[in-house]
């Protein structure tokens, strides 16, 4: 397949803001690759070259970008940074001066190229970087070179979710939805969009595949209900853990023979995987799947130590900061170890523990359709006496009374709430189900739970916040591949907090609003920013509103803290907004 296709396809999804129609622009190219390229392709339109799980970024800035169209237009630098002044898009610059030229490379050709520009590293590698890419883009296409430096810039954002990915690839082969929920299965269980893509245009049964060490797995969550009458009423007879406030952990330790992210393709990208030869390898994934293995060390020898006794596996839990005398540390200290430097001296500062409260792979099988009960004893083999790694405490209840006692407890604990699980439920890798709830309240006429929401944009600062430089800012939730607002938040930030947003804006700072936002007029910022400040907000209640694009308020929203562990794929969407709504209302069965 030509990349020309590629880009074709592109320029018409920017004619559209309908999900189904960008669905089947999409199947239409997917029904036309072989299983190799749909596997780039499904990368390329997310606006990626690898698994969210897989360490590889362009790490071009803005200056080196420059430089390479410089280079490949044989124009000065200021004559092309006039043309990224004028038209705020280095894509469109690229566009302009680039000479006419037949597209004739492949997907494939492309991939490659960018890929090496990519995992270039070390001394002179921005140099490096600048001469691969303006090589490049003198073959190209003039509306070619403009899609691959917005893939450079990250500013490929045509709506292109994993899931619209799904739904694409089972229209292209079956000409409707019906292997949605296969492909879902096997991305949920895989976290790789390409090798899903790959397999199955390939005709590889896609429940056929299951969890691998060494492969995180998009983890389970809880949903919400109200009160405890409605938990057990619900759940019947179930287990009840503590809710740690702290970062989501999945740990693998498995052999260094284990096959990992398909063996047929690591070898077109080994560079990726090459460790120092170890008889166990010990992999930690976040929430968000990202590899923050060399942040926690001590786990890490635990884990070790744990894999020599029970071979390979793969479990889930919170990773939490402790002080001397076992108490929890905040989640704010917690996620001062989450760095990529000066790792040894935190150690010492922070010391962390993991309590385990599920196991995904263990005994050389995938466990996820084992009951909890049944987990939970292989859990206990695992994890052993080891004192960095332990299990989350559990126990059986049935009635409202023994829950409040416990709820109660768990608040005197320090603990962040409780976790309630279906004695017989399975673990739905990437669900949020109703096998687990989440209980966070103390009182009946709080919110149930607290908003993950993104900032979309900020309003300056008058009188005595004029000194911040920003006096409050506006958030939204997912709803679909759009974000639409629920709130507006200027009240109840310390003064440290306001200089952190500040700080945090001004990086993230854009000329227009993105595509993605959906923003009443009313409501339009001073500060665009890209979608990339997750925050927690807890309020009173949620209302309806007309005043937002949601058509949802939070009343009296407050900044709880900044969520790093956390991206936009993971914040609250509006159907989980509306739960919440009605959940605070008692009308959810």
């Amino acid at each position: 397949m030509k990349f020309v296709e590629v880009v074709v396809l592109w320029e018409r999804v920017e004619e559209t803001s309908l999900r189904n129609e960008k669905t089947r622009l999409l199947a239409q190219v997917f029904a036309k690759t072989t299983p190799e390229e749909a596997r780039l392709l499904s990368y390329l339109v997310g606006g990626r070259l690898v698994p969210l799980y897989v360490p590889v970024e362009y790490g071009m800035a803005e200056k080196s970008l420059v430089k390479a169209l410089s280079l490949a237009t044989d124009r000065s630098i200021a004559e092309v940074e006039l043309g990224f002044k004028k038209q705020g898009d280095l894509g469109e610059v690229i566009g302009e001066l680039s000479k006419e030229r037949v597209a004739k490379l492949c997907i494939k050709d492309v991939y490659q190229k960018l890929y090496q520009v990519a995992v270039l590293n070390g001394k002179g590698s921005q140099e490096g970087k600048i001469q691969l890419l303006s090589s490049l883009l003198r073959e190209l296409s003039p509306s070619e070179a403009k899609y691959v430096v917005r893939l450079v810039a990250g500013k490929v954002r045509l709506g292109f979710s994993d899931m619209t990915i799904l739904d694409s690839l089972s229209w292209a082969k079956k000409g409707d939805k019906s292997d949605r929920a296969y492909l879902e299965y096997a991305y949920n269980v895989s976290s790789d969009i390409g090798m899903v893509a790959y397999k199955y245009l390939a005709g590889v049964d896609m429940m056929t595949m299951g969890v691998l060490p060494g492969v995180p797995v998009r983890p389970m969550r809880a949903e919400r209900l109200g009160t405890f009458a409605e938990i057990v009423k619900k759940l019947g007879r179930f287990a009840v853990e503590p809710k740690l406030d702290g970062m989501r952990a999945q740990i693998h330790a498995f052999g260094k023979s284990t096959d990992q992210w398909g063996r047929e393709l690591i070898n077109k990208q080994n560079d990726l995987f090459a460790t120092e030869e170890k008889p166990v390898e010990v992999k930690i994934f976040s929430r968000g799947l990202e590899d923050i293995t060399s942040m926690f060390p001590e786990i890490v020898e635990a884990a070790r130590a744990m894999w020599e006794r029970a071979g390979d596996f793969v479990i889930d839990g919170e990773v939490i900061g402790v002080r001397e005398d076992g108490s929890f540390l905040p989640f704010q200290e917690t996620m001062k170890r989450r760095r990529k430097y000066g790792v040894e001296g935190k150690v010492g500062e922070i010391p962390v523990r993991a309590y385990i409260f599920d196991v995904l792979y263990a005994k050389a099988r995938d466990q996820l359709v084992r009951s909890y009960k049944e987990r939970r004893e292989v859990l206990e083999l695992i994890i052993g006496d080891s004192e960095v790694v332990r299990l989350t405490e559990s126990m059986e209840i049935d009635n409202e009374t023994k829950l409040m006692s416990k709820f109660d407890e768990a608040m005197r604990c320090g603990f962040e709430g409780l976790m309630l699980k279906k004695l017989d439920s399975h673990y739905r890798a990437g669900a949020r189900d109703f096998a687990w709830v989440k209980y966070k309240r103390a009182h009946e006429t709080e919110l149930a739970d607290t908003i993950d929401a993104v900032v979309v944009g900020a309003y300056v600062g008058k009188g005595k916040r004029s000194k911040f430089g920003v006096g409050a800012f506006l958030v939204g939730v997912r709803e679909g591949e759009k974000v639409v607002t629920v709130a507006k938040i200027g009240t109840g930030l310390t003064d440290i907090q306001f200089e952190e947003l500040y700080e945090k804006l001004m990086v993230r700072q854009v000329e227009v609003m993105p595509s993605e936002y959906e923003v009443p007029e009313s409501l339009s910022p001073d500060i665009w920013v890209k979608p990339e400040i997750i925050v927690e907000i807890e309020a009173d209640e949620i209302t309806e509103s007309p005043l937002h694009s949601s058509c949802y308020a939070l009343r009296f929203p407050r900044l709880l803290r900044f969520r790093e562990d956390k991206s936009l794929q993971e914040i609250t969407t509006k159907d989980e907004v509306v739960k919440l709504f009605e959940v605070g209302r008692g009308n959810l069965n």
